[in-house]
Parts: C-alpha cells; structure tokens; sequence
C-alpha cells in the first residue's frame, strides 16, 4: 500500500508541475486517470475504541482519522487511551 502512495504522489508532483510535457499527450494523460481509477481506496476503519487500515473501504472515515496517513508498519492501528488516540505497532 505504501508504495502505491508513493507512486501515486509522484505521478500527482510530476503532472501538476508547469511546463510538463506528459500532459500535452493524450495518451499520456488516459494512462495516469486509468491508474488513479484502477487504485483500491485504504483507509482507517474506526470504532469507537480502535482505528484500523483497511483496503476497499467506502464507508464513513472520521475527520481525526483522515489525517493520519498510513500506519508506519503492517499491522499497527490507532487506539483510544486517556490521553488520546495512539498508534500500537505489535512486535
């Protein structure tokens, strides 16, 4: 999934920049929509206690849980404590 974020976040840098000659070509630009609508939607599923990433979530996301980004590694998720929401990384 983080690679996909990645490759997804270069192609947006590369086609918003001036004077880029991707663009001009049709071709081109069919090819990157096709790779956006092709992408599987991952988000945070929350309850309210936990937050886990999910693939080919279309269901609500809370306005907390969208800033977080990905989890750092495979596995983590967020929970509520005392404090706040925290992100447990099981070893």
């Amino acid at each position: 999934m983080l690679k996909s974020s990645i490759v997804v976040g270069i192609l947006t840098v590369a086609l918003l920049s001036p004077g880029n000659a991707a663009v001009s070509d049709p071709r081109a630009a069919a090819a990157v929509t096709e790779f956006f609508k092709s992408a599987t939607p991952t988000t945070w599923v929350c309850n309210p206690r936990r937050c886990v990433w999910r693939p080919g979530w279309h269901g609500f996301i809370p306005r907390w849980a969208v800033a977080w980004g990905p989890p750092r590694l495979p596995g983590c998720f967020y929970e509520k404590r005392p404090i706040g929401w925290v992100e447990v990384c099981p070893l």
